[in-house]
């Protein structure tokens, strides 16, 4: 059984860690609720694909490592390992927001005011908040102690990630024209060298 459901040590280490996660999301929630950016934008639908494939995907993650389908070998390595992973996520997802400022939202809401970023991680790839949320993920179900529950809660979330990228760089090119359009060829989506 995974060290989070059964050690009191670990489960308080992997709780703070999921709630700081929680809580850093829910901030950016409010932010946007109070700027207004539910009101409108070209979302499509996006922010619900992401709501949903994350949920599902922390559920699988979830009931995967408590019915340890593939358990990871030495399970304190990968608790460490997850979570310090899981803080790295985080850390590059604030960075990503902290270097596109007021610009910044959980909904696709793009102005023709604004500018291309291509600073801080932009500098590395398009798309650096979700490569984050990915990396927390990632770490999120490593932490877990089960190889299973670290691919659901990587897979599953990617799902609605694509989804949201698919409608995110129609309307940066629309919005912000020209300049996106060259930002994009020096830049991959997600990951460097692959998309």
């Amino acid at each position: 059984m995974s060290l989070v459901f059964s050690q009191t040590g670990p489960e308080i280490a992997f709780g703070i860690t999921v709630g700081a996660w929680v809580i850093s999301e829910r901030v950016l929630m409010f932010r946007d609720l109070r700027n207004g950016a539910f009101k409108g934008g070209q979302d499509g639908g996006s922010y619900f694909w992401i709501v949903i494939t994350v949920a599902c995907g922390i559920g699988a993650a979830i009931a995967l490592a408590g019915g340890d389908v593939l358990p990871l070998p030495g399970p304190h390595f990968w608790l460490a390992a997850g979570l310090a992973l899981a803080w790295v996520g985080m850390l590059l997802r604030a960075w990503a927001v902290l270097a596109l400022g007021r610009s910044f939202t959980t909904k696709v809401m793009v102005r023709s005011e604004q500018a291309v970023v291509s600073k801080g991680p932009y500098r590395l790839v398009r798309h650096p908040s979700y490569l984050g949320l990915l990396v927390f993920f990632l770490g999120f179900g490593l932490a877990l102690g089960d190889l299973a529950a670290a691919v659901a809660a990587v897979v599953i979330p990617t799902l609605g990630i694509v989804k949201r990228i698919t409608v995110e760089e129609p309307a940066l090119r629309a919005e912000l024209g020209d300049p996106y359009v060259e930002y994009c060829k020096g830049h991959a989506r997600l990951f460097p060298g692959v998309w």
